[in-house]
């Protein structure tokens, strides 16, 4: 397996197990002092720094979808150190109002989330 495929399985796991709801299980996939930046123009916007704030804002973001969202349309993209993925985060099977359509940029070194970059497309 090449380094793009494995950073690719790395985050496929994490974006699996942040939409199933467990949030320790994604955050096992990140260093200890991993940071995520969220575009401002969502609430949750800002940079969180290790996996403690990252696992409040997910949970946040979780409530913020009534409990829960999916990644629809989720396509990911891997090079040796990077991995992009866009999806539309919505409540349920379609996209309703409130969904978010999104770009994710994740930095993996050696089998962990370094940073991740989250960016907006398009809020319905």
């Amino acid at each position: 397996m090449d380094e793009a495929q494995s950073n690719i399985e790395v985050v496929d796991a994490a974006l699996t197990a942040i939409q199933g709801g467990d949030l320790d299980g994604a955050l096992g996939r990140f260093e200890e002092d991993a940071r995520w930046g969220v575009a401002r123009s969502l609430p949750q916007g800002g940079l969180h720094t290790g996996r403690g704030e990252i696992g409040k804002m997910l949970g946040a973001v979780r409530e913020r979808f009534s409990g829960g969202y999916k990644f629809l349309h989720l396509t990911v993209h891997g090079t040796k150190d990077h991995v992009f993925a866009e999806a539309t985060r919505s409540a349920g099977k379609e996209r309703g109002e409130g969904a978010e359509h999104v770009l994710m940029l994740f930095h993996v070194v050696m089998g962990r989330i370094r940073e991740a970059r989250e960016f907006v497309y398009e809020v319905h």
